[in-house]
């Protein structure tokens, strides 16, 4: 076999199966990219090989809001299906589109472990309108694998807090350019923000060593809150108390909606079981009608609905702008009428005022034309000028 054959690394288009991607909601397998991900999966168990399987969106639910989905439901169950099929090749599987840092346990129907995957925290510091939502820091990611196993990932971050407070963010560097010299640029500190082995105490980020690490943060409060800071990719939101801790353990453990409800129904605490029960159903049916065509829909009638009064507001606005338009227009014929009317009995004094006036605002000399006759009809001089002056309002 050769070589550059050993690893295969799928790159999946998720937005298809996105929860508010409407198109094809009612399709089964859409562009079928289910039966291509599962004939590359099989040919990878045939050969033997490992793969990495990366895309956009993950599928699951937000682990800062445990019932906010990604996923149409039956492309989530079918996805999640699929992958644990051919848990055995897949050796992590890298996602995004959370702005988050976490991961996910793919896990059977008996609850075993097939596969992990990453979730890196984003580059934009954005802070999502979404349930949950929360700013970050910028961050980077830089993952240390073989062709058999990931060792570790090295997660950096710029500190925004640090570079907006304190000059000692940035460093001062000199260009090299004949060109620029003498000119300096501060550039902000990225800096390393933690090493998961060394950070989490592993070995490797094996899918065994990913599931003891979950435990561990069932039981350890103090390594949670580690890992709550890490979510924000170092961005402070104070601590993460018990009701916060359900949605991340559910979220990162259960990637079905039946599975996130039952989790979040039977962590919470006896005397609360009533008041939960009925918080778990108005959260399951909310999650579930994000999935449905019918909430797909409606969606979209909300858009067009919003869409068609945009248009009428607009047809409004530039009928009412016609009108005023026209009325001024009548106005200003209206005056031209009237100073044709003007006889040697007008006080022409307040006509030149008015032009003096003009000449003050505007920088204008007065039209040499302009003059006044004490009897007879109006200087034809002053209509010249006045009409002139009319083609500039």
């Amino acid at each position: 076999m050769e070589e550059n054959k050993l690893l295969i690394i799928l790159v999946v288009n998720t937005n298809l199966y996105y929860a508010f991607n409407t198109l094809g909601t009612d399709v089964p397998d859409p562009c079928g990219q289910f039966a291509w991900l599962r004939s590359k999966l099989q040919l990878a168990q045939d050969e033997k090989l490992k793969v990495i399987i990366t895309a956009h969106a993950p599928p699951g639910y937000f682990e800062r809001e445990a019932l906010v989905p990604f996923f149409n439901d039956s492309y989530n169950n079918a996805y999640v299906d699929l992958l644990n099929d051919f848990g055995g090749v897949i050796l992590v599987q890298i996602y995004g589109h959370e702005h988050t840092d976490s991961f996910k346990l793919f896990s059977g129907p008996k609850g075993e472990i097939e596969s992990v995957a990453l979730l890196a925290p984003s580059v934009t510091p954005w802070h999502a309108s979404v349930f949950g939502g929360t700013a970050i820091n910028p961050s980077v990611r830089l993952y240390h694998y073989t062709r058999s196993e990931v060792l570790d990932y090295f997660q950096y971050h710029l500190n925004l807090s640090q570079v907006i407070s304190s000059s000692d963010s940035t460093l001062n560097t000199t260009a090299d350019s004949s060109l620029e010299a003498g000119n300096e640029t501060e550039i902000p500190k990225w800096e390393l923000f933690y090493q998961a082995r060394e950070t989490y105490g592993l070995s490797s980020l094996s899918t065994i060593n990913m599931a003891s690490l979950y435990k561990q943060l069932e039981s350890n409060n103090t390594l949670f809150q580690k890992y709550y800071l890490f979510n924000s990719a170092g961005y402070n939101n104070g601590v993460c108390d018990s009701s916060c801790k359900k949605n991340h353990i559910c979220a990162i453990a259960y990637l079905k909606i039946d599975d996130v409800v039952h989790c979040m129904h039977f962590k919470s605490p006896r005397s609360h079981t009533l008041s939960y029960e009925h918080l778990s159903k108005f959260g399951k049916e909310l999650a579930g009608n994000f999935h449905k065509s019918n909430a797909s829909q409606l969606i979209i009638t909300l858009v067009v609905v919003s869409m068609a009064l945009t248009v009428v507001l607009a047809v409004v606005l530039a009928v009412m702008l016609i009108m005023v338009v026209i009325k001024r227009s009548r106005m200003t014929t209206t005056s031209h009428m009237n100073i044709t009317n003007i006889t040697t009995d007008l006080d022409l004094s307040c006509f030149l005022k008015a032009w003096r006036g003009r000449e003050g605002r505007r920088g204008e000399q007065l039209p040499s034309e302009v003059g006044i006759t004490a009897t007879g009809e109006p200087h034809q001089g002053i209509l010249n000028a006045w009409e002139d002056d009319a083609w500039h309002i």
